[in-house]
């Protein structure tokens, strides 16, 4: 959101604040410091939505926070706030109630971020996935032992 305003700022460009938004985005998905292994973009993702668009962005949060809710799966509401944000966007964007550039943002950014939970959807798909307060499994398959 920072660099967003930023650019936003100092140069009135939609397209450059766009830009820094995915800057962002995949500067915390391969961060250069940290031999470029990073998150999976969802943080930065939802921040530089809600900087675009509080109506895609609110949205994003009620689809996704419905999907975690309901599933109890935090990658299925991950996914779905991308996608539906993303989706929003674009539709905003191409009726001209949001910038035409910012549809880029979900066109390029979105995409990534799915990209980026590829071993989560094929967990979800395989029903290995872990749910909100289920125990991880170690070594030959037994729970961790949990502190009293």
């Amino acid at each position: 959101v920072l660099a967003m305003t930023v650019v936003a700022v100092a140069s009135g460009s939609e397209g450059a604040e766009v830009g820094a938004g995915l800057a962002a985005l995949v500067g915390h998905i391969w961060p250069v410091y940290v031999g470029f292994k990073g998150g999976r973009g969802t943080a930065p993702g939802w921040g530089g939505l809600l900087m675009l668009s509080p109506i895609a962005g609110g949205i994003a949060t009620l689809v996704g926070a419905s999907f975690v809710g309901i599933s109890r799966y935090v990658s299925l509401g991950s996914l779905t706030a991308a996608s539906s944000g993303a989706i929003t966007l674009i539709i905003l964007s191409a009726v001209g109630s949001e910038p035409a550039a910012y549809m880029w943002y979900g066109i390029i950014g979105a995409p990534i971020v799915i990209i980026k939970h590829r071993d989560n959807i094929q967990r979800l798909l395989a029903g290995r996935e872990r749910k909100i307060g289920q125990a991880a499994e170690t070594g030959a398959g037994r729970a961790k032992p949990t502190a009293a």
